[in-house]
Parts: C-alpha cells; structure tokens; sequence
C-alpha cells in the first residue's frame, strides 16, 4: 500500500503539510480512479497507522487524516452465501479427517465470518 499508493502521492513531502485537505483530495481522487473501495480503506488503514505513530513520537501535533471523509462504498449491500443444513453435512462428507471434525466443532459453535 505504502509503495504502490502512498509514496507516490507523498513521498516527497514533510509530514506537516499532509493536510487534512491535500487528504480529502487524495482519496476522492482514488474513487474517481476506480481504485475498489476495499483498496481505498487499507490505503487509508495504513496512513492512519503512520500518522498515530508520527503523532505518538511528536512529529505532528494531530493527525490531519481523523477528519477526512472516506468516499462512499458503491458496492452496494454484499450478501453472505449460506449453507442449509442438509449442504453442510454433504459439504462434511467431502472433508478428510480431523479437518471435518474442526470445520464441524467451529460451525456449531458459533464460529462466523468476520464483517468485512
């Protein structure tokens, strides 16, 4: 992320003039590119983990990227596939031993896909 988006962009600059403003362009000009949004968040999840550290050890005074908006995600809403019961049995019968009995133990008890 850092070398294929963010060094380009910044590379040349000090920190203090990352502001919030040169941000909020940056990252609208990524939506306008057709970057996916998924690539605009991790672009965005690795400047803000530049900035804490800059601002931990006193590079700058705040961080300019907490009041940037993120463009909106034009995906639309995502559906999550599901199994009914008598597939996920037919699906156990597939996988070898102790993997069937792991993904069987992890199912009910509840374990699920994370969010994003």
């Amino acid at each position: 992320m850092t070398h294929k988006y963010l060094e380009p962009a910044f590379g040349r600059l000090i920190l203090r003039d990352l502001s919030t403003e040169r941000l909020q362009l940056f990252f609208t000009c990524m939506a306008g590119r057709g970057i996916p949004y998924p690539t605009i968040i991790k672009v965005r999840d690795a400047l803000s983990s530049i900035l804490r550290s800059a601002k931990k050890f006193k590079y700058i005074q705040a961080n300019p990227l907490d009041d940037v908006e993120m463009p909106a995600d034009k995906r639309g809403e995502l559906t999550k596939p599901v199994l009914i019961p008598q597939q996920f049995r037919s699906l156990l019968l597939l996988i070898p031993e102790p993997y069937a009995t792991m993904v069987y133990v992890a199912t009910y008890t509840g374990l699920r896909v994370s969010g994003n």
